[in-house]
């Protein structure tokens, strides 16, 4: 079995006990999804532990969203991360890391070598935090030396202090991987107002060949709808999509998934293929 997709099964620790054997033995297993399982930090743990523990198979492909991983449990994946480098794809939003204490840095460190060796290419992290000092660095780090990163969606992870923002924005700018290879990149909600720095970013992203798609969903709130509708019309004579709103943040996303590589997983069961 290369396939294992439970998403929207309420497993918790229970749940994770009935395949944990089969994640630390399993010589086959590359693609793991357990979106919204509810597992807490306490069955995260035991994942990665797991998978840590099994020295014939490295996953590829982590999807971990909306399932209470929260700080010990990306502690605990990011020491399983730590042991390999060619994780491709990690989604891992809504999972409250990096709340009250530093989760986010440790996790975004783990994926540095996955960057640099060029297999990361879709990173998932958004609606968690991204607060310290440590957690920017992290981040900027996997900005500059993610020579195949294409995705990277960091919407609503907090980041309000404006040394972070500017730091974010100089890594973007300062890329070679990312002028060579990002197709779309995602940053809402953390900036609302219209700033220098934001229209900085517009700029600089709107010239990079490669970029398709550059989301900022309720952002900038203060423009007028005519100023608005003219930054996407920029965007649009140019092949490129700018998302200011939640709405259209919505529709975009419907579309990358319903065109994404995951068509293969099929929801609610464990799916296996070339067993």
């Amino acid at each position: 079995m290369k396939t294992l997709n439970v998403e929207d099964n309420a497993l918790g620790p229970i749940g994770v006990a009935q395949i944990e054997e089969m994640l630390r033995t399993s010589e086959t297993l590359t693609r793991l999804n357990l979106t919204n399982c509810g597992l807490g930090p306490e069955a995260s743990t035991t994942i990665s532990r797991a998978l840590l523990a099994n020295e014939n198979t490295k996953l590829t492909e982590i999807q971990i969203s909306r399932s209470r991983v929260e700080n010990d449990g990306a502690r605990a994946l990011a020491e399983y991360l730590s042991s390999y480098n060619s994780l491709k794809k990690l989604v891992i939003y809504q999972n409250a890391i990096g709340r009250e204490e530093d989760g986010m840095s440790p996790l975004l460190e783990s994926l540095l070598p996955h960057a640099q060796s060029g297999s990361l290419k879709h990173l998932d992290i958004n609606d968690n935090y991204i607060t310290t000092d440590e957690s920017v660095e992290a981040l900027c780090q996997i900005i500059r030396e993610g020579s195949s990163l294409e995705y990277l969606n960091i919407d609503g992870n907090n980041i309000s202090d404006d040394e972070h923002r500017a730091k974010i924005v100089e890594a973007l700018q300062e890329s070679e991987y990312v002028r060579d290879n990002l197709k779309h990149f995602s940053w809402s909600y953390d900036i609302d107002e219209d700033c220098d720095l934001l229209r900085e970013l517009i700029d600089y992203m709107k010239g990079l060949e490669y970029l398709e798609t550059l989301g900022l969903a309720d952002t900038m709130v203060d423009l007028e709808p005519r100023e608005r509708n003219e930054l996407r019309r920029k965007f649009a004579r140019i092949g490129k999509r700018l998302v200011l709103s939640e709405r259209q943040k919505n529709r975009e996303e419907d579309e990358h998934s319903s065109s994404s590589e995951d068509d293969e997983y099929v929801q609610g069961y464990v799916y296996t293929d070339q067993l």
